[in-house]
């Protein structure tokens, strides 16, 4: 049925919301429109709420994004939740938009300190229910207020991919991208968070659902296998380090307060390079930025722990019948994860 067929309102919005995001052409008249109407839709329905929003317009194009005020006190279960968030880890604003999450479900924008917590945990909102995208994105607000604070953890390292990609006669890029929603860079606090995500998921998943392949089975399925990816990229990545570490450490600069230190052979899927960037405090606890011992020992504990996550992970992906042998082992995946992150932390 197509959209123009229907009257856009609270029954038709999830329908309405998959057809605008189907639109290929973000800069069409079609989505322009369709957009906006939504927009002043969710607008209408939170003020009913009792929600203070307001639509925001792009200030290149007419496109519209909502604000949502962050309110501690709301009545509304999940608005307080992401009210209390904002308020503790300083997110100057809120926002829901379509057009800021083409790429992703949701997103963190840390020069702003912005958290969208995408069109979908807004229809959730709506009737007070938590959404793990919205989480997932106020996590990464709290791993930037921790930075901001000078705490860090194994999960503020991150890779940042340089070169070109090898491709084939035709031109095409060989392999898979190295991790499709960074292409430039990977940051291993994606492994927390999607851990996190993870547990979020497990324990909404029953065994019917798990056995006949239900959306959230799937999406639970997809969240550990973008965490194994990323620990598998990690531990190629920390091993060619340690393999070749008197020469990475030689090449090794300090850029703002981050050691680059570079692999010495192409690491990734399509051949680039990769630099692992440490913290100063993870790189030196000291202080001493010359304490190529420290780094040393950091780079092995941190592929160490890496590993753990990675069988962890991997046990809990090969889990098919089971609701809840897999909730199991999703819950020790995320226990792992938080030792790593709290045992490898240092700050003020």
């Amino acid at each position: 049925m197509p959209l123009t067929s229907i009257t856009l309102g609270p029954r038709t919005a999830r329908y309405a919301l998959k057809h605008i995001q189907a639109i290929n052409d973000i800069y069409s008249s079609e989505f322009l429109i369709l957009n906006n109407s939504w927009m002043k839709l969710m607008e209408n329905e939170f003020r009913k709420k009792g929600i203070d929003t307001s639509l925001v317009q792009s200030e290149s194009w007419w496109v519209s994004h909502l604000g949502i005020a962050a309110d501690p006190k709301s009545p509304n279960p999940a608005a307080r939740l992401y009210g209390r968030l904002a308020a503790r880890l300083g997110a100057r604003t809120v926002t829901a938009s379509i057009i800021s999450t083409v790429s992703s479900q949701g997103f963190f924008f840390p020069a702003d300190l912005r958290v969208d917590i995408g069109p979908w945990a807004t229809l959730d909102m709506l009737e007070g229910k938590k959404h793990h995208i919205a989480l997932h994105e106020f996590r990464h607000l709290m791993f930037d207020h921790r930075r901001r604070r000078g705490i860090h953890s194994v999960f503020d390292l991150e890779f940042k991919v340089s070169g070109k990609p090898r491709l084939d006669a035709n031109g095409n890029s060989i392999g898979e991208d190295f991790y499709e929603s960074y292409p430039s860079h990977i940051p291993l606090e994606e492994i927390y968070i999607s851990a996190s995500d993870a547990l979020f998921l497990a324990r909404h998943l029953r065994t019917s659902e798990l056995v006949l392949r239900g959306s959230t089975a799937n999406e639970l399925d997809q969240v550990l296998l973008s965490i194994e990816n990323v620990a598998q990229d990690t531990e190629a990545i920390l091993s060619n380090v340690l393999m070749h570490f008197d020469e990475a450490h030689r090449q090794a600069q300090w850029d703002n307060g981050t050691l680059i230190v570079p692999t010495t052979t192409p690491t990734t899927r399509q051949g680039m390079k990769v630099s692992v960037a440490v913290p100063a405090r993870l790189a030196s606890p000291a202080g001493q930025e010359s304490s190529q011992d420290a780094l040393l020992r950091f780079l092995y504990e941190s592929r160490r722990l890496n590993s753990n996550i990675l069988e962890h992970v991997t046990r809990a992906r090969s889990i098919r019948i089971s609701a809840k042998q897999k909730q199991r082992a999703v819950r020790e995946l995320w226990r792992m994860v938080r030792r790593a992150d709290r045992r490898t932390m240092v700050g003020p």
